[in-house]
This record gives structure tokens, sequence and C-alpha cells, in this order.
């Protein structure tokens, strides 16, 4: 481990840069090695041989020195393991790695003992040691602090589940919905439905005559040209590069006509909520489970048949 890490740290000018500090996190998670690390950081000869002080700046980064319970809130942002990992929340996290890049610390060894280390190999900083450790800790804290105060908010709708399941805002809820850990409310449900109606709804409009002949007299590729249109040129989506392969790899034309519809639909339809439905139309192509539950309402007549009565009664 340690000759193959002083070479790719050599790529980084400072130690302090995101990328060292990402890759001496990984380092200590899997080691614990301090005297390790310091040795390739300032002493091999293969290795940058940074500053003493610049790297108690960079470990101190890392978060190794800093009790978890500090800093377990930001344990919301992690990624649900099968969870599409969406254009926005790849910027989150690149956000995130700059403003806390020690979050993935997964080991703890008391500021004291690091300290400790630092002195055996500079004796000659023995004075300056404590000082620069706990000033960086101290940083680090009240970014932290300020964080936690900031997203309150974020934390009070991770903590809202029942029986385990995690509700959320409708449009993470419908790009995170899992069927398991993340769950739908009762209205987030009805949305889906709605949406199945409306489908269903447009693919009987005689008024849709046009829309209905590209749907049902061309072949699947040319569908997938047509989706390749509206998202581009219509909707202005940014996708990831997951959720364009996956529409590659459908083979179902009848899901390429459900998809296909509720673009159409929403480039002729009138409405107010035009940011809704782009949150929507977005979680729909990320995530795989909104359109199978469309396709499943769309064959419910009970679901069907609750959409018109609330239809009706608003």
């Amino acid at each position: 481990m340690q000759k193959n890490l002083s070479i790719p740290i050599k790529t980084y000018s400072s130690p302090n840069m995101v990328g060292a500090v990402k890759l001496f996190t990984y380092y200590l998670n899997l080691t614990n090695d301090i005297d390790g690390l310091i040795n390739m950081a300032c002493k091999t000869e293969t290795g940058p041989k940074y500053l003493a002080s610049d790297l108690i700046r960079a470990i101190a980064g890392t978060w190794i020195c800093l009790p978890p319970e500090k800093f377990s809130f930001m344990d919301v942002f992690g990624k649900v393991p099968g969870h599409p990992h969406i254009v926005e929340r790849q910027l989150g996290t690149a956000m995130l790695d700059m403003m806390f890049t020690g979050r993935e610390i997964k080991t703890y060894i008391p500021v004291e003992e690091v300290a400790k280390k630092f002195k055996t190999h500079f004796p000659e900083l023995s004075s300056n040691i404590d000082t620069l450790l706990q000033g960086e800790l101290e940083r680090i804290e009240q970014k932290l602090s300020l964080f936690h105060f900031r997203i309150a908010h974020v934390l009070q709708l991770a903590e809202q589940n029942t029986d385990g399941k995690t509700y959320m805002a409708d449009e993470d809820a419908f790009l995170y919905y899992d069927g398991d850990s993340v769950a739908l409310t009762e209205a987030q449900e009805l949305k889906i439905k709605m949406v199945a109606y409306a489908i269903n709804r447009f693919f009987t409009d005689v008024n849709a005559d046009l829309f209905k002949k590209v749907l049902y007299m061309q072949p699947i590729e040319y569908l997938k040209r047509a989706f390749a249109g509206y998202v581009y040129e219509k909707q202005n989506l940014v996708l990831t590069e997951e959720a364009w392969q996956r529409v590659v790899e459908i083979d179902d034309i009848h899901v390429m006509r459900v998809i296909l519809a509720k673009l159409i639909i929403d480039d002729i339809s009138e409405t107010d909520d035009h940011k809704v439905e782009s949150d929507f139309r977005k979680a729909m192509l990320e995530n795989k489970k909104i359109i199978e539950k469309i396709i499943a309402y769309m064959d419910d007549e009970q679901a069907m048949n609750e959409v018109e009565s609330f239809i009706d009664k608003n």
C-alpha cells in the first residue's frame, strides 16, 4: 500500500487539495497508519516531500481526529445503494467534497495520538503541532455546526419515517422511490395514478389521432429517436448516462409508448405546474420503478376509478 500511494499523491502540488485529502482518507480507512502516511508524503525520496505543516492540516482535513458524532448527521447525504445517481446529486456530492472533504472517513484516532506521531517525526515543530491540529479541527467543527443549522429542515424531513420507511418531498420521492427504504405518501401515489390516467385518456382520445399514429404505426427505434427529440429540444431535460442507456435497452414497445406519451402530453398541455411536471418527467426517466408503477396503474381499474372520483370531486 505504501509503495503504491507515494506515486499518485505526487500528482497533487499540495496535500490540502481535495483529491489528495480524499486519497489520504481512503488510505487511513484501510490502514489507520499515520506513520506510513507521514513517511510517504514527507520523507520518501519518490514521494512529494510536502511541508510537515501542510500535511498536518491535510490530516486534520481527513477528519480522522474528529469524533464521529460530530458529523454523523451528514449520513443523510450518503448515496443509497440502487438509487439513481442523478446529475444534480453528482453536483451536490462534488460540492460536499470541496466543503467537507473528510466526510467519508470511517476510522477515528484521538487528536493527542496523531499529534504524538507528528512530534516523533518532526521534533523541531513540537511546540506548533498541537496548535496546528487544534486550529484546523476547530475550523472544521465551526463549518459543520453552521452547515448543520442551515440544513435542519432536510434532517427533519429525513427523520420523518414510519416502520423504517423514509418519506421525501415530491421531487426526491419520485427520484429515489425504491419500494423498500423510500416510500411514497398517499398524495404521491395519487400523482402517479393521475399520470397513468392521463396516458390512458390520451391513448383513447380521438383528438390525438396524429400522435397515436406516431405511437402505433412506427417501430420502437423511431419512438426512441422521437423521445430524444422531446428530451433535447422540447423539454431541455438533462439525464444521466444510466437513464439514456436504459432507454436504449428498452425492447418493450408498450413501455416506450407510455414514456413518449407522457412527454407529448406535457408538451401540449397548459399547466401552471411546470416545475412539478419537469421534476416528475425526470424522475420517470431516471427511476424505472416509476414507469413500472405508471404501467401497473394504467391496467388497474380500481385505481383509474379512484382518479375519476377525485377529478369529479375537485
